[in-house]
């Protein structure tokens, strides 16, 4: 699994538990993330010792959770079993097991009228991308773009387009070098071309910034080496006209390695316009910038802040275009 994916922190042991122990109402992967001893009493909500019978379907409830907060950036990384069957059965011994079902479903793209009646347009497989965290966007000529955050040849995820009658086409798969795992929308700037972020990958592994044409031709414009920022998991948004700039956030990164809100031409210009240092004025964006009709860019931390006396809840932010 790529680096990024999973939550920064402390991890006792990772559980690499025979794959005959296990059986799940699918046929698909499940990954298994960790275990700690019963005496650690983890204050995470873990699945528990001795909790047989969990469905597929209670399973799915950790998806979300684990992949869109637990971002696991170094260490070892969890074992995939193929389960089989209806349920899971747990082995014997002093520890509790949580586990990432990523890989039970690969995601859909859906149309719903404004009466709440859905209808689904794709279906991901795997092989054509699979668990898309990001929206769609709506794009001049008519068609839906999107990202998946998983999937395609190499699973580093993929770029997407679709009408709204379900003809879907693969634009691009990610190889890993040329950025991995894009988990923010992407925008469409007034040059026609399509901009978005890659999490991961890039020579360093600390992601990118691309554009892609609406033909599939993408070209990476920017890799984040570390101190410039990293982990971008937000989408981009253009300034207002004449500012054709591009206006982002990463999670992590930058002089003090707690995010970063940076500006990017169109050619790959890259200029960094804040380094976020913690306490009052908060860390590690998880979303990305709005843009005000009064120049400035506004924005939330996920950490960081003080109020009444409590810290690290998060801040909202605004910033200059310079």
């Amino acid at each position: 699994m790529p680096r990024g994916l999973f939550l920064r922190g402390f991890f006792l042991a990772l559980a690499l538990i025979p794959a005959h122990l296990f059986a799940a109402n699918s046929s698909k992967d499940i990954a298994i993330i960790d275990r700690v001893l019963k005496s650690a009493h983890p204050a995470d909500p873990w699945v528990k010792l001795g909790d047989v019978g969990i469905k597929y379907s209670d399973l799915k409830a950790y998806r979300d959770r684990l992949v869109a907060s637990d971002k696991k950036t170094s260490g070892p990384q969890p074992m995939v079993v193929t389960p089989g069957g209806t349920a899971f059965e747990w082995p014997s011994g002093n520890v509790n097991y949580r586990f990432d079902p990523i890989g039970l479903t690969y995601g859909t793209v859906y149309k719903m009228t404004t009466t709440g009646v859905v209808t689904t347009l794709h279906t991901f497989n795997g092989g054509d991308g699979a668990n898309p965290v990001a929206g769609l966007i709506r794009a001049t000529d008519g068609s839906l773009y999107g990202t998946t955050q998983l999937g395609g040849t190499s699973n580093n995820g993929t770029v997407f387009k679709i009408t709204t009658g379900g003809t879907f086409t693969t634009l691009y798969n990610f190889s890993g070098n040329d950025g991995s795992n894009p988990m923010g929308a992407l925008v469409q700037a007034a040059d026609g071309n399509l901009y978005g972020t890659t999490q991961g990958g890039g020579p360093s592994g600390d992601g990118t910034v691309f554009k892609i044409t609406t033909a599939g031709v993408l070209t990476t414009l920017y890799s984040f080496t570390g101190s410039d920022g990293m982990n971008p998991v937000a989408g981009l948004v253009q300034g207002l006209s004449p500012d054709t700039n591009l206006y982002g956030t990463t999670q992590n990164g930058g002089n003090n390695s707690l995010g970063t809100v940076f500006k990017i031409t169109t050619g790959g210009i890259l200029t960094t316009l804040h380094h976020f240092a913690g306490g009052s004025e908060g860390s590690n964006p998880a979303a990305g910038v709005i843009r005000a009709t009064d120049g400035n860019f506004y924005g939330t931390t996920q950490f960081g802040g003080i109020n009444g006396g409590a810290s690290n809840a998060g801040t909202v932010f605004k910033v200059n275009s310079s």
